[in-house]
């Protein structure tokens, strides 16, 4: 009976001797946590490095030069130079400076846009072009402008009979230019679609669409029924 004690005895201690933590393996997890730990450390290091290099101010950047610049303009029809005006203007569209066309205009280097306007005399209609401009210090273009044309006469008739008077040209709703009927000469003129009024005796006459065909000279015949 004692025999039988203590071997039951001896198995209990086996028992519990085998349920007993790996001091190798209690090792190993604990190496395995520290360097767990150390990861998060680096992470954090390197979180910090980059809130650092978000709040550190940019490096300022050299200006861009800048200095006086002069440009001229040469408006032509038909290859025929013409006389007009140059307003130049900065992106919120305020006139800087101002020339005519064929003399020098001293500006400010810079970035502009510029209305190029043709003289009556050019074309009746007075057109308007828009150039882009990047001016850079000590520059001198000389920037050409050739405005489109056509040479009409207008022919009119009311209720089939030859008309006398005159005809206002207008493009979206403004009035550009105001031609006799019947002129002895053609007329420059740009090209492109206009609405018209024939002024004839006490009689104003709207016609919704007259066309005048680029690069051409012809007569324009308009017939109302009035």
């Amino acid at each position: 009976m004692r025999a039988l004690t203590a071997c039951l005895a001896m198995m209990m201690i086996n028992c519990g001797g085998g349920e007993a933590a790996d001091p190798q393996a209690e090792a190993s997890a604990g190496g395995e946590a520290a360097e767990s730990d150390g990861s998060a450390e680096e992470m954090a290091e390197e979180a910090s490095d980059a809130d650092a290099d978000a709040d550190a101010e940019p490096e300022p950047q050299a200006p861009a030069p800048s200095g006086p610049a002069t440009i001229s303009f040469k408006l032509s029809v038909k290859g025929e130079a013409i006389a007009g005006t140059i307003k130049i203007r900065d992106d919120g569209g305020t006139v800087l400076t101002e020339g005519e066309a064929g003399q020098p205009i001293s500006i400010e280097s810079g970035a502009y846009r510029a209305e190029v306007r043709a003289s009556t005399d050019g074309l009746i209609d007075g057109p308007i072009k828009w150039v882009e401009l990047e001016l850079k210090p000590g520059d001198n273009p000389a920037v050409e402008v050739a405005f489109p044309w056509a040479k009409v006469r207008l022919d009119v008739k009311v209720n089939g009979k030859p008309a006398k008077g005159k005809v206002e040209l207008l493009r979206r709703g403004e009035s550009v230019a105001t031609l006799p009927i019947a002129a002895d000469e053609h007329i420059l003129i740009s090209p492109g679609r206009y609405q018209g009024k024939i002024k004839t005796g006490r009689s104003e006459i709207e016609v919704s669409q007259i066309v005048i065909p680029e690069g051409a000279t012809r007569n324009v015949p308009i017939n109302v029924t009035w």
